[in-house]
């Protein structure tokens, strides 16, 4: 009897060791958001270094929704095609490159962000990247121009530095660091002599 207690206490030990070590890799216990993938398809990796070696363990139906459970900072996304995963399967995630998901504003859609209170205008302080996910490794959909008058309503979640933009019928998500907020100005009376708005805040100057 003592030697199966001795038994069921070393499983609870191991079983609750296991969770600790696990909780410590930093996985999120549900999708932070969701891609599309290219619409030819798009490679996907088992690991790490497979992904950064190119070696690609199969492909993704072109347009698939991709789960995006860690934004890598080397330019891949972590997740899974199955929208039931959890954590618990984690380990089995693939890789897939950031610049693979699909050139379109809806990529990573401005609902995974957070709403601002109302709509906020501001103009560039200098060309302005507008990319189809809050990152440098996702997509470019278009550069702005300085001076350029643009209005966002979500900011990110994990990087409130990425503002989700619409301007002349493009949206996507750009860095604040290179905008200046401003009042919203009526179009009859739009002109350059406007006061010079404030800078919006922020940190990070990759665009």
């Amino acid at each position: 009897m003592k030697k199966m207690i001795s038994v069921l206490v070393i499983l609870i030990i191991s079983v609750a060791c296991g969770i600790t070590v696990y909780a410590d890799m930093g996985v999120p216990e549900k999708a932070e958001y969701t891609v599309v993938t290219g619409i030819n398809g798009v490679n996907y990796y088992s690991d790490s270094d497979s992904a950064k070696a190119g070696q690609s363990a199969g492909t993704l139906t072109g347009g698939q929704t991709f789960y995006v459970w860690l934004d890598m900072d080397d330019g891949f996304l972590r997740g899974t095609t199955d929208p039931k995963a959890t954590s618990e399967q984690f380990e089995h995630f693939v890789y897939i490159r950031k610049s693979d998901v699909v050139d379109s504003s809806y990529a990573v859609a401005p609902e995974t962000g957070k709403a601002t209170d109302g709509t906020r205008y501001a103009r560039t302080t200098g060309k302005l990247n507008v990319r189809c996910g809050p990152g440098t490794g996702f997509k470019l959909l278009k550069t702005l121009s300085d001076g350029t008058d643009v209005e966002y309503n979500y900011t990110f979640v994990t990087n409130t530095t990425w503002v989700y933009v619409t301007v002349n019928g493009i949206s996507g998500w750009a860095s604040s660091d290179y905008l200046k907020e401003r009042e919203k100005i009526p179009e009859e009376t739009a002109s350059d002599d406007q006061q010079e708005p404030e800078e919006v805040k922020g940190t990070s100057q990759a665009q």
